[in-house]
């Protein structure tokens, strides 16, 4: 039966829907009145996957509610109405990452390499802790992740960002979303939003979408001569997470993020020359020399890259 909502409808008598949320990659969502504290974001998971053991979808609505992290959206609460699966999270400060980045490219502005490190160090710092919450059911995010994180700014230079939606696809039927190359839609796993993380790392720098391209190796030499000022390894860690086959992908989250933090993070004395001043207002450290072993990120030559 298809899920009828409108304005007005009451949720689990307590929330009461003010308006729909456009571009949730999972089910549908809404904007709510929460009669027991603020306004909260509704996700209706629609369609609900068949066959789903009880067990496991109570599981994951229990880890969801537990998992709790600086750079995640919490889930607040979980229900049902008129049958279908609902989770609700706070409405987030400040806006989705991509509406940002468009604002960028609409202004002729790139994202500077600090304000890029910073974001694509908080997502995987939030990615890494919820793959550590189960090892049998770690909790993924599994689809094209860019439209689950949202940005805020504090103050003139702090950027603060939050990645949603994790654990959802679990719940639904995976025919409505866009799954990375290699996925089983039965059984999402980490190394989906490795295939995420090459995404978003690779659009941050470049304002270049993955799914513009179908060539890696030519993807990789567009995005050298938009940043040239990127150190190559960084174009290698996101080749090896855009891999086509999931066992070519970095090993983790956690090891993914230590690359770029040793090909971007190092501290400006290190190479004593700050980094170039970028359209976007903003400067940090020129990124070091050097790259990572031969061993650590394998390189997926010749493969022909799908839409993130």
């Amino acid at each position: 039966m298809a899920l009828s909502l409108a304005t007005g409808h009451g949720i689990a008598g307590r929330y009461h829907l003010r308006a729909p949320v456009s571009d949730a990659p999972f089910g549908e969502r809404w904007r709510a009145v929460d009669d027991d504290g603020p306004e909260a974001w509704i996700t209706f998971l629609t369609p609900p996957r068949a066959k789903i053991p009880t067990y496991i979808r109570d599981g994951l609505l229990a880890a969801l509610r537990d998992f709790g992290h600086p750079h995640a959206r919490a889930v607040t609460d979980t229900g049902t109405h008129t049958d279908t699966l609902f989770v609700a999270t706070g409405v987030p400060p400040g806006q989705p990452l991509r509406a940002w980045l468009v604002d960028l490219r609409a202004q002729g502005r790139s994202v500077a390499l600090r304000d890029a490190r910073t974001i694509f160090d908080q997502v995987t710092q939030a990615l890494a802790a919820a793959h550590r919450v189960d090892n049998d059911n770690p909790l993924v995010h599994g689809a094209t992740l860019i439209e689950s994180v949202t940005l805020e700014r504090r103050g003139e230079v702090q950027l603060v960002a939050a990645v949603g939606d994790l654990g959802l696809l679990t719940l639904i039927e995976p025919q409505s979303v866009t799954l990375p190359p290699g996925a089983d839609p039965e059984r999402p796993l980490p190394t989906d939003d490795l295939f995420g993380v090459g995404a978003l790392l690779a659009e941050l720098l470049t304002g270049i979408a993955p799914g513009s391209y179908h060539d890696v190796d030519a993807l990789m030499a567009r995005f050298a001569v938009a940043r040239p000022e990127v150190d190559p390894s960084v174009w290698r860690i996101a080749q090896a997470c855009l891999c086509l086959d999931p066992a070519g992908r970095p090993a983790n989250m956690g090891r993914v993020r230590e690359m770029i933090r040793g090909a971007l993070w190092a501290p400006r004395e290190i190479r004593g020359t700050p980094e170039p001043r970028r359209d976007s207002g903003s400067s940090g450290t020129q990124p070091p020399g050097g790259g990572v072993s031969s061993g650590a990120v394998r390189k997926n030559a010749g493969t022909r890259a799908a839409t993130s």
